[in-house]
């Protein structure tokens, strides 16, 4: 009985430290995460270039809507005096 309780502690003790060596074998390094940060840093700098890109665009448009709305007020007006 204490010869088979030996066994089965010793397989559960082995199992157990393979586990954890796989389990430390899938930790990200330095390097990688760095690597990862500066991939991150690089995207949100393309996504800030694009909306700024789309700000000056809409405010672009919002600007040729308010000139023609000037200029359809100024028809308006000349054709209700006409």
């Amino acid at each position: 009985m204490k010869r088979r309780m030996r066994k089965v502690t010793a397989l559960v003790l082995s199992v157990g430290m393979m586990l954890s060596m796989t389990i430390t074998s899938g930790a990200v390094t330095i390097d990688e995460a760095q690597k990862k940060a500066d991939e991150l840093q690089s995207q949100k700098s393309a996504a800030q270039a694009e909306k700024d890109t789309l700000a000056a665009k809409l405010n672009s448009i919002i600007d040729q809507m308010n000139k023609t709305q000037e200029e359809l007020s100024a028809k308006e007006t000349e054709i209700s005096t006409a």
